[in-house]
């Protein structure tokens, strides 16, 4: 089962570990999910900043409240794996505030609008009391 982690900061450890990264790791994948993007991140930035950090197959752009979320399928799981032991709850080069990253997959840019980790949707996700 892949394990869903929201959170606006990171939690680290006393050994240094983050326990962002114990929850995004356990379901590897060449896709990476993103979300906490700016609200005009395209594309063609995504391409440009994401790039610089593996070989992008195909990115698949997800608008939302407030942000965008995106779908990025890199050339391979290690890349992808790196990306998200790295990237999650950390800045990306290029980009003016942390970001979260977990393994995706391509039914999380179907599923995006539904509720869930991507956010928004008909009133379902993560932090609703």
């Amino acid at each position: 089962a892949l394990v869903q982690y929201h959170s606006s900061e990171a939690v680290v450890t006393p050994s240094g570990l983050s326990l962002n990264n114990i929850a995004t790791t356990m379901a590897s994948s060449d896709y990476a999910f993103f979300t906490n993007l700016p609200a005009d991140m395209d594309e063609g930035k995504l391409q440009s900043i994401f790039g610089a950090y593996g070989n992008i197959s195909s990115i698949k752009v997800i608008p939302g409240q407030g942000g965008v979320s995106a779908l990025i399928q890199f050339g391979s799981v290690e890349e992808a794996s790196w990306i998200v032991e790295n990237l999650n709850g950390n800045l990306a080069q290029g980009l003016p505030t942390p970001i979260q990253v977990r393994f995706g997959s391509p039914a999380d840019a179907a599923d995006s609008g539904k509720g869930g980790w991507g956010g928004g949707g008909k009133g379902g996700g993560w932090g609703k009391d």
